[in-house]
């Protein structure tokens, strides 16, 4: 799973500061997570980006229990999020409505919450120039309906009456977790934007704003990991490649290896966008499929025997089937789709 960058600014070691790695792979049974704590018992939770991932950590914060348990969440998420107290959720980014990065889909969907209001400030929704620009330019599709949903919800901003209220909040840059051991606030610079349609960048105002939060959760891009020999894009945590193919550090392309999803491209796109990008990648695949067999590699054979020899257990796809099926019925009883394995041990002991 990829690592979530830090923001790099005080506070970010408090307990109660996650990436959204972190809860992400906590309540979806990612092995590596399920020792993870986090304390559902406070009453504020800042999420800070707007992106996809960020309005996923706001919904699973927000959702009832009873939706939460049609989905293929894990058990122990479940009751620990039950117990949850957190009524005021914050989605905080650094930019405008306009230049916002959710996909409509998943903003219309936070609007169907049960018993969650979801809150913007009209004024918030005051453009500058250049941002009414960025937003009647014809291919903006996407900010068109973004931005009506924001107004949608901004309606909301002066009503109350609903269990959780969640609110999107633009213009404000991170600053600083406070807390002495544990979080309590985050600080933010009020910033606004200038410069030309499409090139705009924040300038900071000098007045500040403090939001009570027990919980925070920074969703603001991913790194792919480090591999020796390849290069990683320090910007966005990408391996360095030539459509889908992978490039060594002199630059020489690497027959036989291929990179897909967020490590090919950096930490953007949706389900969707990786389907795509992986059928690219077999594709190249196939093109070069000739030239690398070719080269009389030994495959499948020669690799189950060496993985035999080292004592490394491994996962055929008719293992996975096993484990999927295995999967599909502990999730039956329970009336859900599936429930996930959370230890890598617990998983393989049922091939």
């Amino acid at each position: 799973m990829p690592n979530g960058a830090n923001l790099d600014i005080p506070g970010e070691t408090l307990s109660g500061v996650h990436p959204a790695t972190s809860f992400i792979g906590w309540y979806n049974g990612h092995p590596d997570f399920q020792n993870t704590e986090f304390d559902f018992s406070v009453t504020d939770a800042v999420i800070i980006g707007h992106g996809n991932v960020a309005a996923d950590v706001g919904r699973i914060l927000s959702k009832s229990i009873d939706d939460l348990r049609k989905s293929d969440i894990t058990e122990q998420a479940l009751q620990q999020l039950s117990e949850s107290r957190i009524k005021n959720i914050r989605l905080v980014g650094r930019r405008g409505p306009v230049q916002a990065k959710f996909t409509s889909k998943e903003i219309h969907e936070l609007g169907k919450l049960e018993n969650c209001l979801i809150k913007v400030n009209p004024n918030h929704l005051d453009l500058n120039l250049a941002s009414q620009i960025e937003l009647e330019e014809v291919s903006n599709t996407i900010g068109k309906k973004n931005y009506s949903l924001f107004q949608d919800y901004s309606k909301n901003f002066d009503y109350h009456g609903f269990d959780k209220q969640l609110h999107i909040d633009f213009m404000m840059s991170p600053k600083a977790f406070i807390g002495q051991k544990k979080l309590q606030a985050v600080s933010f610079d009020i910033v606004n934007l200038t410069g030309p349609a499409f090139n705009q960048v924040t300038e900071n105002t000098l007045q500040t704003r403090h939001l009570e939060a027990g919980l925070a959760f920074s969703c603001v891009g991913f790194r792919g990991g480090e591999f020796n020999g390849l290069v990683t894009n320090i910007k966005n945590g990408a391996l360095h490649n030539i459509d889908s193919r992978l490039i060594d550090n002199d630059g020489n392309r690497i027959l036989g290896l291929y990179a897909a999803g967020w490590v090919k491209r950096g930490p953007r796109g949706v389900v969707g966008t990786n389907k795509e990008c992986a059928q690219d990648t077999v594709n190249r695949m196939m093109d070069d499929i000739e030239n690398i067999s070719k080269r009389s590699k030994p495959g499948y054979p020669a690799l189950s025997h060496l993985l035999f020899e080292r004592y490394v257990q491994y996962v055929t796809f008719k293992d996975w089937k096993i484990i999927d099926a295995q999967e599909i019925g502990r999730g039956k009883p329970l009336g859900k789709p599936r429930e996930k394995f959370t230890s890598v041990t617990e998983m393989l002991m049922c091939i």
